[in-house]
């Protein structure tokens, strides 16, 4: 029974002193959670040629870059991409845009609709065409579509090509006054090719926490000239329509890609996607209002240029014929 006794004994401490050691690790790795890189003395870690300070993490509590990380890589979309096209919207778009002007083919003979923002839109009359938001994003998606392997494609429409962007949602909203309205674009882009650019600068551990495929959500104003130019105004431009470290690390590592040398990625990123929406409508033709008559075409006199073509939801454009 003695023996029983100092065996049971034994045992006791023995759980004891594994149960401490659990508690101490417990400890260790919560208090470690809640440093920050900075105070890890990792602040100047690199990763693709900009350090752990340089994307903002170095301030930030591991603990807090984790969940934005668990938030970013399970992104609630039905919540981000708020006003999807159909594929009736990307038809609509399609024919609108076509009827009445003359867009060249590629070699499978389908329309190139990436021609629409090397030059404008020329067509044989004056037409009042009006778009609404969702067909405007099956549009962009088009020319993005058409526009990865040419040569003469503008920067801002390349920017998006390089990271296979397809624009999930384009939302025009809360005309104002003075006839500006919200403009709201979320594109989503694959991260996939940045990745592999980068090799072995990336550690394959840092490349395994970052999404394949993230959303760009791009808030910004547009207003239209006398003259019917859209004029497009930064917001902001955030990653899966949240703001947090791991999501300007992003932006660090999209910025890098790319070649955006800017102090703030977010902004630069936010305006080109801006930019090309700014091309897009522009090419199409001019913001404005008019009278139609019986054959559809604008009549001169009625026509008035500028913001009076923006409606929430819709945008209505004037085609130019030279």
């Amino acid at each position: 029974m003695a023996k029983n006794r100092k065996g049971l004994g034994c045992l006791a401490k023995t759980l004891i002193a594994l149960l401490v050691i659990l508690v101490i690790l417990v400890v260790a790795v919560v208090t470690v959670l809640h440093l920050t890189p900075a105070q890890l003395h990792l602040a100047d870690v690199s990763i693709a040629g900009t350090t752990l300070a340089d994307m903002g993490l170095a301030d930030t509590k591991l603990i807090d870059v984790i969940k934005a990380y668990l938030s970013l890589k399970k992104p609630d979309t039905e919540a981000i991409v708020t006003n999807p096209p159909s594929e009736e919207d990307k038809a609509a778009a399609a024919d609108k845009v076509t009827s009445g002007a003359t867009l060249p083919k590629d070699e499978d003979g389908s329309t190139d609709f990436s021609a629409i923002v090397t030059n404008p839109v020329v067509y044989d009359k004056q037409y009042l065409i009006t778009y609404t938001d969702k067909e405007l994003a099956g549009l962009f998606g088009h020319i993005i579509e058409d526009a990865e392997a040419k040569a003469n494609t503008p920067e801002s429409i390349q920017f998006l090509a390089d990271f296979n962007a397809t624009v999930a949602s384009i939302t025009i909203s809360d005309k104002a006054p003075d006839g500006s309205a919200k403009l709201r674009i979320v594109a989503s882009v694959n991260l996939n090719a940045a990745l592999a650019e980068f090799g072995d600068e990336i550690p394959d551990v840092i490349k395994g926490l970052i999404p394949e495929v993230v959303y760009f959500t791009v808030y910004g104003n547009i207003s239209a000239d006398a003259e019917g130019h859209v004029v497009y105004t930064q917001d902001k431009c955030l990653i899966n329509d949240q703001q947090d470290a791991v999501s300007d690390a992003i932006f660090h590592l999209i910025a890098a890609k790319a070649s955006l040398n800017a102090e703030d990625p977010a902004t630069a990123i936010g305006e080109k996607v801006g930019q090309g929406f700014e091309l897009l409508v522009y090419n199409l033709g001019r913001v404005g209002t008019a009278s139609l008559d019986s054959n559809s075409v604008v009549i001169p006199s009625t026509k008035t240029l500028g913001s009076g073509g923006i409606q929430n939801g819709t945008l209505s454009l004037i085609t130019v014929t030279e």
